[in-house]
């Protein structure tokens, strides 16, 4: 034994022939101590925790008796040390100890049954959706949107993906609130189909919360610039775009709508456009009343082309006819025309029907919205006696004498 040294380890051997350790010295003030302990090394961590004692150094440690091995008490340190630092953020959690956290650890989490990639399970998840006959442009809007986490995080498996990842995805981006709600939806509609199929045990993108959306008026057409639509769908290439133009206009249907729309669905007699569910908005049928002038519109339309192909290059024609500018492709004209009210086609439509009935709940039916909407977005936007003009309105008619009423000038964004 060194001199520095006050104790030491002996083995015994008793008649079983089982060995034990014995640590034996005195303290510095003359007490003998004496210790057994089964493992040599249990007896050196007693040893070296005396000799600490004895010497009365402070110390940041204690070896003390464990059967964890050195990577295990790693990890618990690590773990205590968190624990710690949580306890000191959320105060719910002072006075909990490890064993308190795994025990609700134990109790609580399940582990997914079944491991998979995110970039397979997002594979699975459209394949799903085209066997179920999803619209293409829904099958397009999820293909953009989950390509996006396929590119950060495919590698990985879906359960490790938290809520943090996806914010942080989203973030990153730099996305306006309408695109950020619109991951949001996409995200949970994804993790919630991978959570039935026990890829994960719980949703993460359910908590995250909804982006704050501007409470803005619908952009709408001056009577003025509605006429101008009207005069440049019919002078672009024979009338090509005046079908759509005219069903946006006049019925107030969703650019989609008019897109899956059949001139079947077009009753004149009865004065009834029948929007089935396959062509609805979420597949919701619904009928859309007519009015007198537009039987006028569509009669000479009819088993016409309703949407023609490449009509995004006829539309930004037609929108430049009339002073407003393209989409597709920056012309410098442009620079001089107006730029494109969002959805503008089918909120004046709305608008002007409310405006003409007023009745919030005969519109929102004839629309397709929720009464809500209509009340609390479409009221007020345009006043009665422009909207009598713009309903009086036929394809002979259109050089009518300018309204009574005042002209309502475009709703600023």
């Amino acid at each position: 034994m060194h001199d520095t040294e006050r104790f030491a380890v002996k083995q015994i051997v008793y008649r079983t022939g089982t060995p034990t350790y014995r640590i034996q010295g005195r303290m510095p003030d003359g007490k003998q101590v004496r210790k057994n302990v089964q493992t040599f090394h249990e007896a050196l961590q007693v040893k070296e925790e005396l000799e600490l004692k004895a010497r009365g150094q402070p110390v940041e440690f204690v070896l003390r008796k464990t059967r964890l091995t050195q990577d295990e008490l790693a990890e618990a340190e690590h773990a205590i040390r968190r624990l710690r630092d949580a306890q000191t953020v959320h105060p719910h959690l002072k006075g909990k100890s490890l064993q308190f956290v795994v025990d609700f650890a134990l109790a609580n989490y399940k582990e997914p049954t079944i491991t998979i990639k995110v970039a397979d399970a997002v594979e699975q998840f459209l394949q799903v959706k085209r066997v179920k006959k999803r619209r293409h442009r829904t099958i397009t809007n999820l293909v953009s949107r989950l390509n996006k986490l396929v590119r950060a995080y495919g590698d990985r498996l879906v359960s490790e993906i938290t809520m943090e990842h996806l914010e942080g995805l989203m973030n990153g981006c730099d996305y306006g609130a309408i695109s950020q709600n619109h991951y949001r939806t996409t995200f949970r509609s994804f993790f919630g189909w991978c959570r039935k199929r026990k890829y994960c045990t719980s949703n993460p993108a359910e908590d995250i919360e909804v982006a704050d959306v501007d409470d803005r008026d619908p952009e709408i057409l001056t009577l003025d610039q509605a006429k101008a639509l009207l005069q440049a769908a019919y002078q672009h290439k024979e009338g090509v775009l005046a079908p759509f133009v005219v069903l946006g206009l006049f019925c107030g249907l969703r650019p989609a709508e008019i897109g899956r729309l059949k001139w079947k669905m077009v009753n004149l007699t009865a004065k009834i456009i029948t929007v089935t569910g396959g062509a609805a908005k979420k597949r919701k049928r619904r009928h859309v009343e007519l009015c007198s002038n537009v039987v006028e519109w569509l009669t000479p339309m009819i088993g016409n082309r309703i949407m023609p192909k490449n009509f995004r290059r006829h539309f930004d024609a037609v929108r430049r006819l009339a002073g407003f500018r393209g989409s597709v492709s920056h012309q410098q004209a442009d620079d001089a025309l107006l730029a494109w009210p969002h959805d503008a086609i089918r909120h004046t439509a709305i608008s002007c029907h409310f405006a003409a009935f007023e009745d919030e709940g005969k519109t929102a039916k004839w629309a397709g919205q929720s009464v809500d909407v209509m009340h609390n977005h479409y009221k007020g936007l345009v006043i009665k006696a422009d909207a009598e003009v713009f309903w009086s309105w036929t394809p002979t008619g259109i050089q009518s004498p300018e309204p009574k009423g005042q002209q309502v000038d475009k709703i600023a964004a």
